[in-house]
């Protein structure tokens, strides 16, 4: 107990007085040019322009759950990305390719939200168990201007699909992909992508429709797919059909000197073609009554509010998506949050964010399974850029009804993310 109150009170100091300090040791400015940094990120330059981009990532999480959930305990998670990308027409080949390979390695000690939280959208968005495995292994054809794309091979859904841009800055899983798909199935996104085909057109200058078949089932990296490298074709696991239109526009900037603000629309569906259980109903043998496939549809709205200067200013986002309440535990869901990228004075990269969700319970699940009616999360975040490549994020979480379970208390949960770019 001791030990446990002695890391919080780690984290808030270190949040509270330690990196501040190193803000100002470290200001947000480009680094000198004749720094090491400077000469590398000069080399990546060069070979990008040659046609060879390539990125390392290391992520590091260290969670607290510091009341309620589970238990009370901690978890480090981390997380090393590690990517390649050939562009064809760079490399003299041929015009409008692009091959990516795409890697991961999973460690840290413990899972947060298996372990202590217990919640339904995953505390931190990198937990995943411990493996090294291949995430994304595809090739990209352009054509015509740009104006069609087609792609195929191990993809992951939520790079393309059901993002939103703002919501990018949280840790929460749920800020990534909606849970009324990841909390209902296994879908095709991390840990694991799956075999896809994906076509996007741009008919018209700020509209891009989007269609893709994946692999329904992706598998587990505890069992089956270990390595990301075994590809789960088979009727039981179906395929998943997902399609999305996105509109990008500009509004009045109606607070400050009339300039044109960003904004997206997104508006999407899917349908997944294998059979789900009744969470209630029966048959005449005592089974559930199987149903014919899954579906459900979400839009996404991210939309730049204020503008300082450049990418300076206030941003907001929203979610909301819908599935069968028959077949599924999480069956709505609403999200959205504010950015603010230099609210403070001299640090104009750093972002503080806000956001709030709502992931409802089913009826059908509350009725088969006792649950509470919804689980609520609060998430209040402050990004720093320490240096170009390297960032500390400070982070909160206050997490109503983890998993629904009435037996489980409200969770407050603290985590501080360091990550590291090469």
């Amino acid at each position: 107990m001791i030990f446990q109150k002695i890391k919080v009170y780690f984290v808030v100091c270190l949040s509270i007085f330690i990196l501040p300090l190193l803000t100002a040791i470290f200001p947000s400015e480009a680094l000198a040019l004749d720094s090491p940094a400077a000469q590398w990120s000069k080399i990546k330059s060069d070979l990008q322009e040659k046609g060879v981009s390539f990125d390392v990532v290391y992520t590091a999480d260290a969670g607290f759950n510091v009341k309620g959930g589970l238990e009370r305990g901690s978890a480090y998670m981390d997380n090393l990305d590690l990517s390649l990308t050939l562009d064809t027409e760079k490399l003299n080949l041929w015009q409008g390719g692009t091959f990516l390979i795409y890697g991961i390695i999973n460690g840290g000690n413990r899972k947060l939200t298996e372990r202590f939280v217990g919640d339904i959208q995953t505390a931190s968005n990198i937990e995943a168990p411990r493996s090294s495995h291949l995430m994304e292994l595809w090739y990209q054809q352009n054509l015509f201007e740009d104006k069609l794309s087609i792609l195929a091979g191990m993809h992951d859904l939520n790079t393309e699909f059901d993002v939103t841009e703002y919501g990018g800055l949280f840790i929460n899983g749920s800020f990534g992909i909606q849970p009324t798909m990841t909390g209902n199935f296994t879908a095709p996104v991390f840990p694991l992508g799956s075999l896809a085909v994906r076509v996007k057109v741009q008919p018209v200058e700020n509209l891009e429709l989007l269609t893709a078949v994946f692999v329904g089932d992706p598998g587990s990296l505890d069992e089956g797919n270990r390595h990301g490298t075994y590809f789960n074709i088979n009727k039981k696991g179906g395929l998943l059909n997902i399609n999305e239109a996105d509109y990008h526009y500009k509004i009045s900037d109606f607070i400050g000197k009339g300039e044109a603000l960003p904004g997206t629309v997104k508006l999407g569906g899917w349908y997944l073609g294998r059979n789900f259980e009744d969470l209630v109903e029966l048959d005449d043998n005592s089974n559930p009554v199987p149903h014919d496939g899954n579906w459900g549809i979400y839009a996404v709205i991210d939309q730049m509010i204020y503008r300082e200067q450049g990418e300076q200013g206030l941003g907001a986002f929203l979610q909301m998506s819908a599935v069968p309440t028959n077949r599924n535990t999480v069956s709505r869901y609403v999200g959205f949050g504010f950015n603010y990228k230099g609210l403070v004075p001299g640090r104009d990269d750093d972002t503080v964010g806000v956001a709030y969700n709502i992931a409802s319970i089913s009826d059908d699940a509350r009725e088969a399974d006792g649950l509470e009616s919804a689980e609520k999360v609060l998430e209040i975040t402050y990004l720093i850029q320490i240096t170009p490549f390297l960032t500390l994020q400070p982070d909160i979480q206050f997490i109503t009804n983890p998993g629904g379970d009435p037996e489980v208390k409200n969770a407050t949960v603290a985590m501080l993310r360091g990550s590291i770019s090469f």
